[in-house]
């Protein structure tokens, strides 16, 4: 049986119209067909990309919860507490997505992340651009999706978690 590797994926949402949801979901099916001899990949944020119109009704179809900002916040934090890999893919500007990757570094796990850039999306924000030397980040500007795949599969495969066993192998 194969163990799973739980990823938490950021896409854009509010930013999002249907040419950048397209990319979203080409990605998004490059992250979910990963597989080695021993893991697969989940995504723990769902196998559906979202838009700006159609993000909220699918929250509250998926989680039976009332879209608010509160319920979206605590059930996005769980989800990330619980992930052992962070992939963002940036295809618009996302002031949620530099929330969740603050809280991810200093609040929650610090669990590795990707970020994949579209070069018509560039970051420009200071806080989130070179923070190789503040926590385990990869990033990766792309004009075609096409050349994602091979980069998504060896972040997986490079900052998978150990298993049980391999850890206690390393640790002794």
């Amino acid at each position: 049986m194969k163990k799973e590797i739980k990823i938490f994926f950021r896409q854009s949402f509010t930013e999002a119209g249907e040419h950048e949801q397209q990319i979203i979901q080409e990605v998004i099916d490059k992250i979910k067909n990963y597989q080695d001899n021993d893991n697969k990949a989940r995504i723990v944020t769902g196998n559906k990309a979202h838009n700006k119109t159609s993000f909220k009704h699918s929250f509250e179809q998926d989680h039976q919860l009332k879209f608010t900002p509160d319920n979206f916040r605590k059930k996005r934090l769980k989800l990330l507490s619980d992930s052992d890999l962070f992939i963002i893919l940036r295809t618009g500007m996302s002031e949620s997505t530099a929330f969740e990757v603050a809280y991810n570094i200093y609040k929650g796990n610090n669990i590795p992340m990707l970020f994949l850039v579209w070069e018509k999306a560039q970051i420009k924000t200071t806080l989130i651009r070179e923070m190789e030397g503040t926590t385990d980040v990869t990033y990766y500007t792309f004009k075609n999706i096409d050349e994602l795949g091979v980069v998504i599969q060896k972040f997986i495969s490079d900052k998978k978690p150990l298993n049980k066993l391999d850890y206690k192998l390393v640790s002794q």
